[in-house]
């Protein structure tokens, strides 16, 4: 019997083109199954082994749907990734920590606010989160369907945020579509 895993996080993938657990395309890593059923050596096995072994890595294996430690993960590894698509739970989980990151920034930092009443330690968490939070913010308009260019809208105040809350707020589309595969 032949088995097919991802290579990016060694879950089974057979006869699918993309993998259900990460989104990653199939390119056809087959690894044959020994007499004992557990899968041959190959570059995809041991991923597979580890995330059998490992339990739930935060990711729902039936939606899609990141955890908050693996949300942050993504975050900060697509820094400035503008291609592909965000998840719901990918984009709140970030939006979450970035207002927590923000408010123990305004704790910590207040002892040192300037004359202005200017916190230095939440300007520079704030530069700091900035790309991030579009980039995040421009992957789940293409989740939705959406050019990512409707973040401008966030420039006008209240009907800009309104729409832009509910665009973020709206459900994946179900398939693939033109930015990607579905996450």
């Amino acid at each position: 019997m032949t088995s097919t895993y991802c290579a990016n996080c060694g879950g089974a993938v057979d006869g699918v083109a993309f993998c259900a657990t990460c989104g990653t395309p199939v390119a056809g890593a087959t690894g044959a199954t020994g007499a004992t059923g557990a899968p041959a050596a190959s570059a995809a096995a041991p991923a597979a082994a580890n995330a059998s072994s490992a339990g739930n890595t935060g990711k729902s294996l039936q939606t899609g749907r990141l955890g908050f430690v693996d949300a942050i993960k993504s975050f900060f590894s697509n820094y400035v990734n503008f291609e592909g698509r965000a998840t719901p739970s990918a984009y709140w989980f970030a939006m979450l920590f970035v207002f927590i990151a923000g408010s123990a920034a305004g704790l910590i930092g207040s002892p040192m606010n300037d004359q202005n009443g200017s916190n230095p330690v939440s300007s520079l968490l704030s530069l700091a989160f900035l790309l991030p939070q579009i980039s995040v913010g421009v992957r789940r308009l293409h989740d939705t369907g959406r050019s990512g260019h409707k973040l401008w809208w966030a420039l006008l105040p209240v009907v800009g945020w309104i729409m832009l809350i509910v665009w973020f707020a709206t459900q994946s589309e179900a398939a693939d579509n033109k930015y990607g595969p579905r996450p």
